[in-house]
């Protein structure tokens, strides 16, 4: 700071020796001197606003690192947010039905997909069960009860929702396994 007041020294003795005429065409070089002094200084900080073309562009930098800073920490909030919402759907796709259901949704459709076979059995409880995915939506509504020994895998249509629910605790069970 001290070389600077020095250099303001040396252009106000400047000043004094030339001409009327050239005073003219030193005094808005002085003015822009001081104004970066000023905005490049420790006080400068503090100024908001310059309404100059030059230091406004100045300014605009300075404000959009600030407004980078605030941007950065919404997106790490954002971030913590999607985290959460992403633990509390794999929890309701986890508690929203029973392993042993689900497995019978998800085993029905990896038939669909590789050709393979899923039979059903007349025994009660698999008619229980796939009244249960259509009531809640996992699978299209069957009428009547397929025979004892029907390949599920012609009969069953699985919904987008079903769909959701197998990708969603597949993802879920992979990331418990790599954890």
């Amino acid at each position: 700071m001290v070389c600077v007041a020095s250099f303001g020294f040396a252009i106000l003795g400047f000043l004094q020796q030339t001409s009327d005429n050239s005073s003219l065409l030193v005094w808005p070089a002085i003015v822009v001197l001081a104004l970066f002094i000023i905005v490049y200084s420790k006080w400068g900080r503090d100024v908001n606003r310059i309404k100059t073309n030059w230091f406004e562009i100045e300014r605009r930098v300075a404000s959009t690192e600030s407004k980078t800073a605030e941007q950065d920490q919404r997106l790490a909030d954002q971030q913590k947010q999607l985290q959460r919402q992403q633990h509390l759907m794999e929890n309701l796709a986890r508690y929203s039905i029973s392993d042993y259901i689900f497995y019978q949704l998800r085993d029905i459709h990896r038939a669909q997909q590789t050709g393979g076979e899923f039979k059903y059995a007349r025994d009660g409880s698999m008619w229980r069960n796939l009244r249960f995915m259509m009531d809640h939506g996992y699978i299209q509504e069957l009428s009547p009860e397929p025979e004892h020994g029907a390949n599920l895998k012609d009969i069953v249509q699985i919904t987008p929702a079903g769909l959701d629910l197998i990708a969603l605790r597949d993802q879920s069970e992979a990331r418990a396994r790599t954890a």
